[in-house]
């Protein structure tokens, strides 16, 4: 009986070593999970301020830019407001010789009708009347391109002007655009 009695007692001593073991490993292993849950955390943490950083970062950039094209887009309409007095005073000068050349066309439409005769039987032409319609006609289509022309001109400008801003910008922070 007594191999039995120390065989027990092995055995018990034995389950309560093993209990004590698997209780000691748990709490081991319950302290290493909570670090490494916490360490775990604080990188997320750092994570999440890392991304809010540099959306933060990139709003700004984008203020920048918005920026940049807006005072170009204010630059641009404040040409385009000085092309239209300008068009509107050389309107007006236009319009005042449009007068005098229908005074001129007044005063000598009734004198030199034969000035450029053809041949006979047919009627000369009014050699001012020809060449004050002549003028009308191409100052007309000269406004008219050169308006057009300076339109394109403003715009182009603008145009080019906040692209430059926009990669100064960039540059500047370190993103390149091709």
């Amino acid at each position: 009986m007594f191999i039995r009695a120390q065989v027990i007692g092995g055995v018990v001593l034995l389950g309560v070593g093993f209990g004590t073991a698997w209780l000691a490993q748990g709490w081991r292993c319950g302290a290493k999970l909570a670090n490494l849950r916490t360490d775990h955390a604080a990188v997320l943490e750092q994570q999440a301020q890392a991304v809010v950083a540099s959306v933060q970062v990139a709003r700004e950039i984008e203020q920048r830019r918005a920026a940049a094209v807006e005072q170009e887009r204010d630059h641009a309409i404040e040409q385009t407001q000085t092309l239209a007095a300008d068009v509107a005073a050389s309107r007006a000068v236009s319009e005042r010789l449009q007068r005098e050349l229908g005074a001129l066309r007044a005063r000598y439409a009734g004198g030199n009708t034969a000035a450029a005769v053809r041949g006979q039987g047919e009627q000369g032409s009014d050699t001012i009347r020809v060449l004050i319609d002549m003028y009308t006609g191409l100052e007309s289509a000269g406004r008219g391109v050169a308006e057009y022309a300076d339109r394109l001109r403003i715009t182009g400008l603008g145009c080019e002007r906040a692209y430059d801003g926009i990669r100064k910008l960039s540059t500047k922070n370190g993103i390149s655009y091709q």
